[in-house]
């Protein structure tokens, strides 16, 4: 918080200081009622309410051997009095050396030992001057039971309550037994966090989507006959701009003696390995087929009512903490962060099939943030996918004529990276 103090300290009750107490009320009422001669309702209120109270302090522990700190950095320590040293040395770094202009948390200290005016005329004085001394020894070197709360706006009471029930049946299905349940709802209050800079926050975010298709019907290209026995798949061969397309024709239509009469007149290509059982070949020019009389399509359309929506996970979940604590020693605060990603699986087409699934991934990121305090540095080192999972994030489908490929978009491998930043204004 303030260069008066270094960063290593042990938040406890200090003595002297009361601790946490509390002081505490409650009252409980339960009634029983008879639904039959073996049946029997049970429903109980209580209220709750507590009053705790805190008196802490952060002790730091090196407060006692700051001479030693100042020595080595200084070598100025005055070994023969390292006690009042410590106080005036604690003194001198506050007023002369946080940029982040500590005076004004000193002033504040000052202000509520009642000795302003002692903190008022050591500013701006020479080093172990008579006026740092008196207004060192007229301020605690440590914080005091209740002084970082006063200082800092924590809360030092605080009262909890709640209201509390529960409801509960117990049969007595026979002489000697009995069956029972109940719903029972409990309480218990909360303590305190301790009055320092340190701060550990947390975020979650959950989201559900329910994104589906009503009434919709399409032809899916990897399916244009839709499984249906009676319709069989052709590709197009004539060259041009429609060469290796696909269609669908009725196999009914598709006789012995069509296939001859396509065959002779150059409009299909049987070439070994490229014929159905039934003896139709695969390569049938297009508008040939039709011109012999045979019912054709683009595709049959399918029913995709109740199908989800292409990248459209049902659960997404992101879990995130971040800790952050003052650096006298750097002149600025660290926060150190790490998140993780969840989402379910979901389709990338919206005809749901097996090759359109993509599977549920998760992903673990962290970074570590320097802000000086006078906000002119800042520094970012970071990492994402921890891991280093190959997650599939999406993927489409090419056209038929570049034949049915999926191509797959994967998560960046672990990466990891700093960066500065500098700025001239405040």
């Amino acid at each position: 918080m303030t260069g008066a103090y270094p960063g290593m300290f042990n938040s406890t009750n200090a003595p002297g200081g009361d601790g946490v107490t509390s002081d505490g009320h409650t009252f409980f009422g339960q009634a029983y009622y008879g639904l039959s001669d073996t049946l029997k309702l049970t429903v109980g209120v209580r209220y709750n309410r507590d009053d705790k109270f805190v008196a802490d302090t952060s002790p730091f522990l090196d407060a006692n051997y700051i001479c030693g700190l100042v020595e080595q950095l200084t070598s100025a320590c005055p070994l023969e009095n390292p006690g009042e040293y410590s106080r005036e040395a604690r003194f001198v770094n506050a007023v002369d050396n946080d940029t982040r202009g500590p005076d004004d948390y000193n002033a504040a200290r000052a202000e509520l030992y009642g000795v302003t005016d002692l903190f008022q005329a050591a500013v701006g004085t020479a080093p172990r001057s008579a006026e740092r001394l008196a207004a060192a020894r007229a301020i605690p070197i440590v914080p005091q039971p209740g002084e970082r709360r006063a200082l800092t706006g924590s809360p030092d009471t605080f009262p909890w309550e709640e209201t509390t029930y529960r409801i509960g049946l117990d049969w007595q299905f026979a002489a000697d037994s009995m069956l029972y349940g109940f719903f029972t709802t409990g309480y218990k209050p909360g303590g305190f966090n301790p009055p320092v800079s340190e701060a550990l926050q947390g975020n979650a975010a959950y989201s559900y989507l329910q994104a589906e298709v009503t009434d919709g019907f399409s032809v899916d290209p990897t399916n244009r006959t839709a499984s249906d026995p009676d319709w069989i798949k052709l590709e197009n061969w004539v060259p041009g701009a429609t060469a290796g397309i696909n269609y669908v024709a009725e196999a009914a239509d598709l006789t012995p003696q069509v296939i001859r009469g396509l065959i002779g007149a150059g409009a299909a290509l049987p070439l070994p390995g490229t014929v159905y059982e039934n003896g139709i070949p695969t390569y049938i020019d297009h508008a040939a087929t039709a011109a012999f009389g045979v019912s054709i399509s683009d595709g049959l359309e399918q029913d995709l009512n109740g199908n989800t929506l292409p990248n459209s996970p049902e659960h997404t979940l992101n879990i995130g903490a971040a800790y952050g604590w003052d650096v006298g020693v750097l002149r600025g605060r660290i926060i150190a962060r790490v998140d993780w990603y969840w989402q379910s699986e979901m389709h990338a087409r919206e005809f749901n099939t097996a090759g359109d699934e993509i599977k549920a991934r998760d992903q673990w990121n962290a970074s570590l943030i320097y802000e000086s305090s006078d906000g002119h540095w800042s520094a970012h080192a970071w990492i994402r996918n921890i891991e280093g999972d190959d997650n599939i994030t999406g993927h489409y489908l090419t056209s038929d004529t570049s034949g049915f490929f999926r191509n797959y978009f994967l998560t960046e491998p672990r990466i990891f990276g700093a960066s500065f930043r500098y700025s001239t204004g405040g």
